[in-house]
Parts: structure tokens; C-alpha cells; sequence
């Protein structure tokens, strides 16, 4: 009984090893995720920045619309995606 504890144990401890290791390389992908949710809105100050007017752009022209539909429901596919991805590889417990 005592050597089935200890392979038990073992076996245990090797899981979250690897549990640990695996959350860890899925860190990256993430931070990606926040990164690319966190991108339009840097794109829009760098618009202003070089003296543009992004928002009323996107908001007053019907292909200023196009390109705001387009972006946010890329954008959220995007973010989507990678987390869904990181679901999949992240080890179940």
C-alpha cells in the first residue's frame, strides 16, 4: 500500500509540474490577447498625435462606419480566438 501511495504521489506532483509548466507558456499567449484588445485604441491616439481626427472620421463618414464595424468584430474574433486557443491547450483539472 505504501508504494502505491508513493507512485500516486509522484504521479501527482508530475501533473502539477506539468500543469504549471503549461500555464506558464500560456501566459504569452494571453497577454497577446490583451495586447491585440488593447492595439485601437493606441491606433486611435497615434490619429490624433499626427493631427488627424479618427473618431469623428469613424463616426461621420459611412465608410468610417464600415471600417469601425470591420475592426470591432475583427478585433473581438481575434481576442476570441486566441482565448479559445488558450482554453484548449490549458490542462483540465
Amino acid at each position: 500500500m505504501s508504494s502505491t501511495l508513493d507512485q500516486v504521489a509522484a504521479n501527482l506532483s508530475a501533473d502539477q509540474s506539468l500543469m504549471g509548466v503549461v500555464n506558464s507558456e500560456l501566459a504569452a499567449a494571453r497577454a497577446s490577447s490583451k495586447v491585440m484588445a488593447a492595439l485601437p485604441l493606441c491606433g486611435m491616439g497615434i490619429g490624433y498625435l499626427l493631427g488627424g481626427d479618427p473618431a469623428r472620421w469613424l463616426l461621420a463618414e459611412p465608410a468610417g462606419w464600415a471600417c469601425l464595424l470591420a475592426g470591432v468584430l475583427l478585433g473581438c474574433a481575434g481576442v476570441l480566438w486566441i482565448e479559445a486557443l488558450a482554453r484548449g491547450a490549458s490542462p483540465e483539472i
